[in-house]
């Protein structure tokens, strides 16, 4: 009877152990699944962050150099010099080329910083000085919503990797 029982008992163990293997198993597999899908989150995070850190430090770039040329006298785009213009409209392109930037608001930088030789030597500085206010106020918007962007992506990443953290130590 003894050796019944301990057969028994063993049988049972046995029985355990591959039920404990194999959710083990299974436990590994969801943890690599999960640590893949994280691994990837994380970069695809981290490329939108450096992207909207690049487009707010452009935009702040263009804000600094449109207040600075401002500050010089220059009422106007139209009115600045060569060089002036050249750090302008490189800031701007730079401004532009950022992908996280949506098509109406380029359409909208585009539209404010276009102008035509014939019509600007018509107008009157005032008209300058909120052709250029416009411009300054854009620019400072579109900063405002990519630092926003920029912290709710910071905010995402901190709470996926914590989700992760948990998930990992609940399996192991």
């Amino acid at each position: 009877a003894a050796i019944n029982k301990a057969s028994a008992d063993a049988e049972s163990s046995t029985m355990k152990i591959e039920e404990l293997a194999s959710s083990l198993s299974v436990a590994e597999a969801e943890l690599n699944k999960a640590t893949t899908v994280r691994e990837k989150e994380a970069r695809d995070n981290a490329s939108g962050q450096k992207e909207l850190a690049q487009m707010s430090d452009a935009i702040g770039d263009a804000i600094r150099i449109l207040e600075r040329e401002m500050k010089k006298g220059a009422a106007s785009l139209a009115q600045l010099d060569g060089n002036s213009m050249d750090k302008v409209l490189g800031a701007f392109t730079a401004v532009l080329a950022a992908a996280a930037l949506p098509a109406a608001d380029k359409d909208q930088l585009l539209g404010l910083v276009q102008s035509d030789d014939d019509n600007v030597q018509a107008h009157h500085q005032p008209a300058y000085q909120s052709h250029t206010s416009g411009i300054l106020e854009t620019l400072e918007d579109l900063k405002d919503r990519a630092d926003e962007e920029l912290r709710a992506l910071r905010v995402d990443e901190t709470a996926k990797q914590h989700q992760y953290e948990k998930l990992k130590a609940s399996i192991e």
